[in-house]
């Protein structure tokens, strides 16, 4: 399958580097001519900004490795200003990537902040954008002039607008390894800005083809660029980032020397335990007394305070008295008064009750009269009695008057004879029922007729009444007109009486016969008084005024029922009402009985609990005496009240000597902690710190230091233990270091033979044999037979007679000032060849001219490109020889057609005075101070560079078929 390939066909410089423009053709390689201090090697130079992944010029000489002809770095500020001077400098890049797309894409490098430079990137090749940088129609040259307005939000504007689909900015470091660095060949989009596919996409791989990219723009013999490359790319062969060589020398003696220090502190500190535990115990005392003082003030201030509010409360106990002596005399008075009161609804009782009881007696008797009368009304049995009375008078006066009895019976005879006419006349008309009015009249008439007279609707004509007789009813009746329970009579009005007759004819009947018997039974009777004896009519004259009295005392009851009745019932509602109030007043009693009761309980308490208070409060001013004798005892007396806590605190006797025993304790356990905390600080246990030797030590500071020290010695024994797993692990860790050294020595020679097989299959001009040397630092090689000495498994330190060896290796190896880090770069000195030319017997081993180790150089090189870069693709790549007039023309006529068969596009830099032959080797060149605008972006920077490459004879078009590998080199 055929090679992928990536070309990098052309640079273009707007505003920068001391031009207005440069377009510098890439594809065919060539020479920059121009006179001294133009910046065409700067030109050159700026290719090493788009192929690193760089996005500043902060250490900048560290990142590109930027010079002036003396081999003097330049500063990061004069690198920046140098490359982007203004707004309206750019570095353009060109590269033709077949897995990108089938044109050329551009890398566009424009100025950022704070020394910045930042990254666009558009699908466009530089023809379709080149008027956004260079406005080829102004001025009368023909040159062309800046473009107006050119700004960097300009440029991206227009290139969203041009390349829509794939413009973009990348600002992040990894995004911009991973555009510039990708390996993804099938995904079109990841390779579509690549500028050199590695292998690996990881840190070690980015870093050697950072150190190569600076070896390919700086071939000198003797050039610290080879030694970086090589260091760098042995690194890039290790399979993990803790393979990386670094060792850190100093760290170890410096961890030696501290885990030495550090057994002999403790080894002291385990000596010094029983003055320790002497310590502990004063401490212990003085910790369980820490607020002794405290205590007692606060013993001394709640005392205190319990006596004014014993005094407060003594003042409340009398009150309390005499409140519960009034009270007393208010519960006595509330007591009397609910007993007068029950008093006076028992006597009001007793009143309504005999009442009650006096009128049940006639009541019972009224009652049983009128239920005698089955319901009728009282007004009618009081007319039937008086009616009754009336005729017991009567009777009376005709058993004593004998002219009266006569007239009695003259009219008995009468009613004898009128009611046995009625009872005739009411048997015919029962004889001759069926001539009623009520059975010959409508429903209606005969209605009328009972409203208007209820004995003339009880006629009986005793035959059929005529047609006209029928007529004339209806016709009378007829004017009576219905209005609602009412009949209208023209201004009159009668209620409607009932169908239902209140007496029938048979019910007179009965009752006419029955006042027939009785006027016959009366007239008999008189008629026999008047034919007995004197005796008998005074019997039954007292006979007579019995039952008159009688009827005279059921009357009076009769008449006077409804009053008494509603009497006994308002006696009945009072005897009730007077039962209720009779036992709320009962409990109202029961309830002042009680707290009666309570407020005398209360009022003996009240007393007893002063007589006991008084005897209390007497104790405890005997004891604020005593405490007031202890503070001045003790200098408390101005003690500080804010300090005092807010606990509480027991007040009696035994609590107040308690805190005395606890005061003087804590006294002597002070003076014994001191004592030993002087003694161990002096011994070292912790750290000296001149204010723990003052006269007095405060609670903190004694606290603070009692726990350092306490840490010690409690973890004492654990922490021995753990430093001799240190000193075991130091140890360890230098087996593994003396491992990882050897490792790296044997990479070393493996890289070594490496590059030696890939020398053989190369021919370098006029040498039949080239064997590459890579330098070694003696002191390394020492350091490496020095520590397969040491005896990794006991747990004691590192030997001292190894430690000074060690030291003096590192003060012999590094710089006084630089870190003692020892990592690949540091151990490589560098690289020696030993060539052997056409028809020599043996290698030589003296130095290489110039011109022969630049040639070994640049294929050594190729080779280590190769060993980073994506096998399956060909990438045509510069390589810058700078001053190449300093190199023998011998060297170029074979090195230049094997560099561009090995795909590099040689470039180089030089005067005017560079030779023709020279010339005529590279093929073409750029003289880029041959024209100049008038119309440059800055006064300073007014060359503008525009044209193809020239040549003095133009190569061979075989040359030219193997040069342009992606095509005409004419745009």
């Amino acid at each position: 399958m055929e090679d992928f390939r990536i070309s990098i066909s052309r640079l273009i410089v707007v505003d920068s580097v001391g031009v207005a423009i440069a377009e510098i053709d890439l594809r065919n390689g060539g020479i920059i001519i121009a006179k001294g201090n133009v910046g065409k090697t700067s030109i050159l130079n700026a290719i090493r900004l788009f192929l690193l992944p760089e996005t500043n010029f902060k250490k900048s000489f560290q990142k590109f490795g930027f010079m002036n002809n003396k081999g003097e770095p330049y500063t990061d500020d004069e690198s920046y200003e140098h490359y982007f001077p203004s707004r309206s400098s750019f570095l353009i890049l060109e590269c033709e990537n077949f897995l990108g797309g089938p044109v050329p894409h551009c890398q566009i490098l424009y100025r950022g902040e704070s020394k910045s430079y930042k990254r666009m990137f558009t699908s466009l090749p530089y023809q379709n954008i080149k008027d956004l940088f260079w406005d080829s129609s102004v001025g009368e040259d023909g040159i062309g002039g800046a473009v107006q307005n050119l700004s960097i939000d300009y440029v991206k504007k227009a290139l969203k607008e041009r390349d829509p689909k794939h413009f973009k900015t990348i600002e992040r470091p990894q995004a911009i390894k991973e555009a510039l660095y990708a390996n993804d060949l099938l995904d079109v989009n990841a390779m579509r800005y690549c500028l050199f596919p590695l292998s690996k996409l990881d840190d070690a791989s980015i870093n050697s083809f950072k150190a190569l990219v600076k070896l390919l723009f700086d071939m000198k013999t003797g050039s610290d660029a080879v030694r970086l490359a090589i260091a760098n790319i042995i690194e890039s062969t290790k399979k993990e980032r803790k393979d990386e060589l670094s060792l850190d020398i100093n760290e170890f003696l410096n961890r030696n020397q501290m885990l030495g220090d550090k057994e002999l502190h403790l080894q002291k500190v385990k000596n010094l335990k029983p003055k320790f535990e002497e310590l502990s115990i004063s401490y212990a005392t003085l910790t369980d007394n820490q607020s002794a003082e405290t205590k007692l003030l606060q013993f001394d201030r709640v005392l205190r305070g319990e006596l004014d509010s014993k005094a407060k409360e003594h003042k409340l106990l009398e009150d309390q008295i005499h409140l519960a002596l009034e009270q007393n005399k208010n519960d006595q008075k509330f007591r009397d008064d609910a007993q007068r009161h029950l008093n006076e609804l028992k006597g009001a009782l007793k009143q309504e009750s005999a009442k009650l009881e006096k009128l049940q007696p006639q009541l019972d008797t009224a009652k049983r009269i009128i239920d005698d009368y089955f319901g009728k009304p009282i007004s009618e049995i009081e007319e039937i009695l008086a009616e009754e009375l009336y005729e017991e008078v009567s009777n009376l006066d005709n058993l004593k008057d004998a002219s009266k009895r006569k007239v009695r019976i003259d009219q008995l005879k009468t009613l004898i004879a009128d009611e046995n006419r009625h009872i005739r006349i009411l048997n015919r008309s029962l004889e001759l029922k069926e001539f009623f009015l009520s059975k010959q009249l409508e429903n209606g008439d005969y209605q009328i007729l009972s409203s208007i007279n209820s004995i003339i609707s009880k006629a009986n004509p005793g035959r059929r009444l005529t047609e006209t007789e029928l007529d004339r009813f209806k016709g009378f009746l007829a004017l009576f007109e219905r209005d609602n329970q009412q009949y209208r009579f023209f201004d009159r009005t009668l209620n409607i009486a009932s169908l239902i007759e209140e007496h029938s004819t048979e019910e007179e009947l009965e009752q006419r016969t029955k006042n027939l018997a009785a006027f016959e039974d009366e007239l008999h009777e008189l008629e026999k008084i008047g034919n007995q004896s004197d005796i008998l009519t005074q019997t039954e004259i007292a006979r007579l005024q019995r039952k008159l009295e009688r009827y005279d005392s059921e009357l009076t009851k009769v008449k006077s029922y409804e009053f008494n009745l509603q009497t006994a019932n308002y006696a009945n509602e009072e005897v009730r009402f007077l039962t209720q109030q009779v036992e709320e007043a009962e409990n109202s009693l029961s309830k002042a009985q009680n707290s009666l009761d309570i407020s005398q309980r209360e009022l003996a308490e009240s007393k007893e609990s002063l007589s006991s208070f008084n005897s209390n409060l007497e104790k405890l001013k005997g004891l604020s005496q005593r405490v007031s004798n202890s503070l001045a005892r003790h200098q408390l007396v101005d003690f500080p009240l804010e300090k005092l806590s807010v606990e509480s605190v027991e007040v009696s006797e035994e609590f107040f000597e308690s805190l005395e025993n606890a005061l003087l304790a804590k006294v002597r356990a002070r003076s014994g902690v001191i004592s030993n905390i002087h003694f161990l600080v002096k011994e070292g246990v912790i750290d000296n710190d001149d204010d723990l030797f003052t006269a007095t030590l405060s609670d903190e500071q004694i606290r603070h230091t009692y726990k350092q020290i306490e840490s010690k010695f409690v973890h004492v024994d654990e922490e021995i233990a753990n430093l001799k797993r240190q000193f075991v692990a130091l140890k360890s860790e230098i087996h593994g270091i003396i491992t990882e050294l050897e490792k790296n020595r044997q990479l070393i020679d493996s890289f070594e033979g490496f590059i030696n097989t890939e020398f053989k299959k190369a021919t370098i001009n006029d040498l039949s044999e080239v064997k590459a040397k890579i330098g070694v630092n003696s002191r390394f090689e020492a350091l490496l037979a020095e520590v397969a000495h040491i005896d990794l498994y006991a747990d004691s330190r590192l030997s001292s007679e190894f430690v000074d060896r060690l030291k003096t290796f590192s003060k012999e190896f590094f710089d006084e000032g630089t870190a003692s880090t020892l990592t690949m770069e540091k151990i490589l000195t560098g690289i020696n060849y030993h060539v052997k030319k056409q028809g020599a017997k043996s290698l030589e081993t003296k130095s290489q001219s110039t011109s022969t180790v630049m040639l070994i150089n640049i294929k050594l090189v190729e080779v280590l490109l190769k060993s980073v870069q994506q096998s399956s693709c060909k990438v045509f790549f510069p390589l810058i020889i700078d001053e190449g007039a300093s190199v023998d023309l011998s060297q170029f006529q074979w090195l230049l057609p094997q560099l561009n068969e090995s795909g590099f596009r040689v470039l180089s830099a030089s005067t005017h005075s560079v030779s023709s032959e020279l010339i005529l080797l590279f093929g073409y060149y750029f003289k880029i101070d041959s024209m100049k605008t008038s119309l440059p972006y800055h006064p300073e920077r007014q060359i503008a560079f525009t044209s193809e490459p020239e040549y003095i004879i133009k190569p061979s078009v075989a040359k030219e078929d193997q040069m342009c590998i992606f095509g005409e080199t004419d745009e």
